[in-house]
């Protein structure tokens, strides 16, 4: 089981025995978010302790960014294939799903709030107290209540982020 990293001719090749990874290094740019840039030649082993560049064997050195990289293959490779799969024409992004959710919870608070406050003004004008003070204290149950929903919609902040 061979772990590599070898850029040769513009191409990245990886492998971390379990994995492997080939496109061009601007590809694999958009892929990783790692600039490797101005690179004719290396050949990173990390197995056998190996390193080339540009065609010199070198004293091996442990090279953190080499070593990020293919112990993040995973992840690579799979933005590598959502680069590759062509969006689906319903697809939806989280962005747009947050969006909805919040759409959804902000139109059920108007309806609630709004059937509260009518309850609160008609039990005002009644002078029923005890209708009064149980609309008080659903409103605030739903302020409550619609706080954490935005809460949750946004991943723990209750910033609105229309």
């Amino acid at each position: 089981m061979q772990e590599i990293l070898q850029i040769k001719n513009g191409n990245i090749t990886i492998s971390n025995g379990t994995s492997d990874y080939s496109d061009t290094v601007a590809n694999f740019t958009l892929d990783s978010g790692v600039k490797l840039d101005n690179i004719d030649f290396v050949m990173y082993n990390r197995t056998d302790k190996v390193l080339i560049k540009d065609n010199k064997i070198i004293n091996y050195v442990i090279n953190n960014t080499y070593d990020n990289i293919i112990d993040d293959l995973k992840n690579i490779n799979d933005k590598k294939c959502y680069r590759l799969t062509p969006p689906h024409p319903h697809r939806k992004t989280s962005e747009e799903l947050r969006k909805e959710a919040l759409k959804k919870a902000t139109e059920e608070f108007t309806a609630q709030k709004e059937n509260i406050l009518t309850a609160y003004a008609i039990a005002s004008l009644s002078g029923n107290q005890s209708f009064m003070a149980k609309a008080q204290t659903d409103y605030k149950a739903l302020i409550l209540s619609y706080s954490e929903a935005i809460k949750k919609i946004n991943g723990g902040t209750t910033n609105e982020r229309n």
